[in-house]
């Protein structure tokens, strides 16, 4: 809600209002302080706060809309993203429409997915791979975009929110490495092979910067150098992945982030991200 003088204020509007959860305010409040008092974001850790990037924000969600669309007519269907990423859709509509088995649906996801993660780059060593998908996390992830505010149609966003569609992307952590290496920055790759999900909180990369300062010399003949790590934890590449980021904003944010040494766990913002999100 806005009013001429007093600040915006969000309101859930609720056909018994008997049923508002008191998790839900405090989430709704801690974003509204976020955005307008700079608080820390919704969640336990208050460390995580916003980091505005004077970038723009360019994605692949066209490629997303062109997807979807193809799934929900096919039932199945996977291609690759730019950024060493595949990406797997699949719609339960179109797979009916298909008059697809279980067993045809299964082989069709295989054979879909695996075609798209070659295409992409990435699909020899899958121990080093990792992916997120859209099913059961939305709703207790407050830090996600909502699929509501993604740029499909409707039909499509309504879908995905209630499970009748699914998107899953995957991507290779040491591809995403040599990437920001090849832009001059110190990455590498700590997350362990495996084939386990990504847990909440773990660092799957660090980028490592060194200060431009002269060396100091310590007691018994040590030195010192001075330098600065930017930890890269399960819900930035996860950003990355779900929101379909190009990879010349998310490596130009990454550098934005480590020249600015924030403490904490700064959550980068691009100047135009209200242009992208319905």
């Amino acid at each position: 809600m806005f009013h001429d003088t007093e600040p915006p204020r969000t309101v859930e509007i609720k056909t018994d209002p008997k049923k508002t959860k008191r998790a839900q305010l405090r989430r709704i409040n801690q974003a509204r302080a976020a955005v307008l008092h700079g608080g820390p974001l919704p969640g336990e850790n208050a460390s995580e706060v916003l980091h505005d990037l004077d970038l723009p924000l360019h994605t692949h969600l066209d490629l997303l809309r062109a997807a979807m669309g193809k799934a929900a007519a096919e039932g199945v269907y996977a291609t690759e993203v730019p950024g060493s990423r595949a990406l797997l859709t699949f719609d339960q509509y179109g797979c009916a429409a298909q008059g697809l088995t279980h067993e045809q649906f299964t082989e069709r996801t295989a054979d879909a997915f695996d075609a798209a993660l070659q295409r992409a780059g990435i699909g020899g060593q899958r121990e080093h791979n990792i992916h997120t998908t859209s099913l059961d996390s939305t709703a207790g992830d407050p830090q996600r975009v909502p699929w509501a505010n993604y740029p499909l149609d409707p039909v499509l966003c309504a879908r995905l929110i209630g499970d009748y569609a699914a998107v899953t992307v995957e991507t290779s952590g040491p591809a995403l490495t040599r990437l920001l290496q090849l832009s001059g920055m110190d990455a590498r790759w700590v997350r362990p092979p495996g084939n386990h999900d990504l847990q909440s909180g773990e660092v799957v990369m660090e980028i490592h910067r060194q200060e431009q300062l002269r060396s100091v010399l310590l007691p018994g003949g040590l030195t010192m150098t001075p330098a600065w790590t930017l930890q890269m934890r399960r819900s930035a590449l996860d950003r990355y992945l779900i929101e379909f980021l190009r990879p010349g904003s998310w490596v130009a944010g990454i550098k934005h982030l480590i020249a600015a040494r924030q403490a904490g766990q700064p959550w980068p913002h691009y100047r135009n991200e209200h242009e992208i999100w319905v």
